[in-house]
């Protein structure tokens, strides 16, 4: 236990050993992504190669704020190269950081962007939430110290600064990641024909031809006891994705997704497509509040051309999202281009890191600095970018 004043923070490594009375006093709402079922499933089934931390931050013994990470062993110049444009400089991070791999500390969930690292009540200042958390995990007294080199901050949005701003002053470098690709809802669509009348014609037209080749897909709306039955094809099409992906932070086991799927029925999503009873693809989603996040996808590529495959599954996206009622769905970092003419826009993101060396801290700055998201055409398809 760290103490700050009248706050102080305890550190558990399994949602299993948090009170109960956590999750009822710090207000959640209706933000399942801080459920304990849903970090449970995270946590269950991906404990090999991944350490999981909760940071319960509370003024005397009432709990304010939840952190949620994850210890994860990272070759740091593979993580850094891949955003970094300038030749091998990029590839020497591992000298300098001093042995490698490193134990690195990420503050968020290591498969899914955005801003799901921390829960607090609404009355707890940010400031000096996020304040409190830079000394703490500076604080070579903290319980978990030593087990980490590297610190990850993750996808901030930018109108966030409130939180993130006073982190440079802790020695936390800036740098900036692919931005996930978000489609606003239409209040005036009630169907996915609403969606597609409000493209211009040639993008209409695209679409389209996408289901039309897709016409022989039979699709199925997997349950928890489904998920666990096609196990081994749902890994092998998710990790034929996975294999083409330039750089990611871990494999996700897919009997996470059974365990989301039985604890929370409707708003976790996976849809498995077959051809000639082959699954040759699936998708998966989850609606938190009033946004759809795409989680991962998996894909046969021998299908994929001529099937319309990947372009049927971004279809299905938007048709859910639509008949969940939701204001935005968010399509994930991939594919950036491709979702843009799907009408999706890009929302920057913004993360920090921090090596506890301040030598190996400093020498690492100008790398980071260089850290660019990648560039890619925005397709503009409606005929009216404005949205009610």
């Amino acid at each position: 236990m760290n103490t700050y004043g009248k706050i102080h923070a305890t550190v558990y490594t399994t949602i299993n050993e948090i009170p109960t009375g956590v999750f009822t006093s710090i207000d959640t709402g209706t933000n399942n992504y801080f459920n304990p079922h849903f970090l449970l499933a995270y946590e269950a089934n991906n404990c090999n190669f991944l350490d999981f931390y909760y940071i319960v931050v509370e003024i005397g013994n009432i709990p304010q704020a939840l952190f949620v990470g994850q210890r994860i062993k990272l070759d740091i110049s593979e993580l850094l190269s891949n955003y970094c444009f300038i030749g091998g400089m990029g590839l020497r991070i591992g000298n300098l950081t001093g042995k490698k791999p490193v134990n690195i500390f990420l503050i968020g969930n290591t498969f899914i962007s955005g801003e799901l690292g921390c829960i607090k009540n609404k009355e707890f200042d940010t400031v000096t939430l996020s304040r409190f958390l830079a000394d703490f995990l500076a604080d070579k007294d903290n319980p978990f110290y030593k087990e980490y080199d590297v610190v990850i901050f993750r996808d901030f949005l930018l109108e966030s600064a409130d939180f993130y701003s006073c982190l440079p002053e802790y020695g936390y470098q800036k740098f900036y990641v692919d931005p996930v690709m978000v489609l606003t809802i239409d209040s005036n669509w009630n169907s996915f024909e609403d969606y597609l009348g409000a493209m211009k014609t040639k993008f209409r037209t695209k679409a389209k031809s996408a289901l039309k080749r897709s016409q022989n897909l039979v699709i199925k709306n997997f349950s928890s006891q489904d998920i666990e039955k096609n196990l081994d094809t749902l890994n092998r099409l998710y990790q034929n994705v996975e294999e083409k992906a330039e750089f990611n932070l871990g494999v996700l086991n897919l009997m996470t997704y059974a365990d989301l799927k039985q604890n929370f029925e409707e708003q976790f999503i996976l849809l498995s497509y077959f051809l000639n009873e082959k699954m040759v693809g699936f998708m998966a989603a989850f609606v938190n509040e009033d946004v759809m996040d795409a989680h991962f996808v998996g894909l046969d590529y021998d299908y994929n051309r001529d099937f319309g495959v990947y372009q049927r599954v971004l279809c299905d996206y938007v048709d859910l999202a639509i008949k969940n009622k939701v204001k935005k769905l968010n399509f994930g970092r991939t594919s950036g281009e491709i979702k843009s003419t799907f009408g999706a826009l890009p929302e920057q993101l913004v993360c920090f890191m921090r090596h506890k060396k301040s030598i190996t801290n400093h020498l690492i700055k100008p790398v980071i600095s260089n850290i660019k998201p990648s560039d890619f055409e925005i397709r503009k398809p409606f005929k009216v970018e404005v949205y009610n």
